[in-house]
């Protein structure tokens, strides 16, 4: 072979080092071809997102097996900031008594709960929350996880955690699913923030989606929360309640018995000690727990469930 052969292979190599050649400059434009502009990185929003469900939960409308009575999802909004702490540790003391209560009835209601907790701008958080859930335990581990803390001044993020509640939250928006809101604070809402966040359209937007949110403040004489909360819960067909350390009448010093809007806050025993008459040993003894209980177990007796009556607190005779 020599040197025929020898040109024979060299054209081969030089052939095939040329199509290797083109091979691998196709590969790269196509490659550069197909590669799409490095887009930049999302800027972190700055409105809180929904959760995750705790655990595997019906999808919306759907329903669970076991001749469960009529469903209600109900979610707490509570300000855990520094004044908060007596309802805090009462809603703690007093949650499970208020579920088990509820679901009691019959037909045994389909029950879910959520929970909102918000603070301001600049603490340890804004706004936490909990999805609703069937899943008790973990709820009421979540409750005990809050405590009060933060604050300063006097308005606090009711708008911002009315929005997770209203919007973010995994309602189930079946037409026969009752929707409850419990929006629990002693300070109003900030009007001087502009981040969008506004509690009248929250209240609207529950309205559109039939959530009823019931309002109860904690006695703090102050009138800008009075008529927040009266707002909401007049748009969303809720009640407006106030709770406070003894009788008295909103607007006016304690014990004076005036004010200009009569408004009467109910006596709120924060240390779960009370009890009324005839009421079964593991009911909801605050002010707190029974009102929330009776406005839920009304919405239930509504769609069908009946709960055995409370007796009549005995009446003393007086002696002749």
């Amino acid at each position: 072979m020599t040197i025929r052969r020898a040109k024979w292979a060299s054209a081969v190599a030089t052939a095939a080092a040329v199509a290797a050649a083109a091979g691998v400059g196709l590969v790269l434009g196509a490659a550069a071809q197909a590669a799409p502009p490095v887009a930049p990185a999302p800027k972190p929003s700055k409105k809180p997102v929904a959760t995750k469900p705790i655990t595997g939960e019906a999808l919306p409308g759907e329903r669970l097996s076991g001749g469960l009575g009529p469903r209600l999802d109900v979610v707490f909004v509570i300000d855990s900031t520094g004044s908060m702490g007596g309802i805090i540790d009462d809603g703690k003391r007093e949650m499970r008594k208020i579920i088990d209560t509820i679901m009691s009835g019959d037909p045994r209601p389909d029950l879910r709960v959520g929970l909102v907790t918000y603070r301001d701008k600049g603490d340890d958080y804004v706004v936490k929350n909990v999805p609703l859930t069937r899943d008790y335990v973990a709820f009421d581990h979540f409750l005990k996880s809050i405590f009060a803390g933060g604050g300063g001044d006097l308005p606090e993020a009711v708008s911002q955690g009315m929005h997770v509640a209203v919007s973010l939250m995994n309602w189930d928006l079946d037409k026969n699913t009752a929707r409850m809101m419990f929006l629990i604070g002693d300070a109003p809402a900030h009007t001087d923030y502009a981040d969008g966040f506004d509690f009248e359209k929250e209240a609207l937007i529950a309205r559109d989606r039939k959530i009823v949110i019931h309002t109860i403040a904690l006695a703090s004489y102050d009138a800008e929360l009075e008529k927040q909360f009266k707002r909401i819960a007049t748009i969303t067909g809720g009640t407006y309640k106030v709770l406070g350390p003894g009788g008295g009448v909103i607007g006016a010093d304690p014990g004076s018995g005036t004010g200009a809007d009569g408004d009467v806050y109910e006596e709120h025993d924060y240390s779960g000690a009370a009890a009324v008459a005839g009421a079964p040993a593991d009911a909801p003894r605050s002010g707190l727990g029974r009102t929330v209980t009776d406005a839920i177990k009304a919405e239930a007796a509504k769609k069908g469930t009946v709960y055995a009556p409370t007796p009549a607190p005995a009446t003393k005779k007086k002696p002749k």
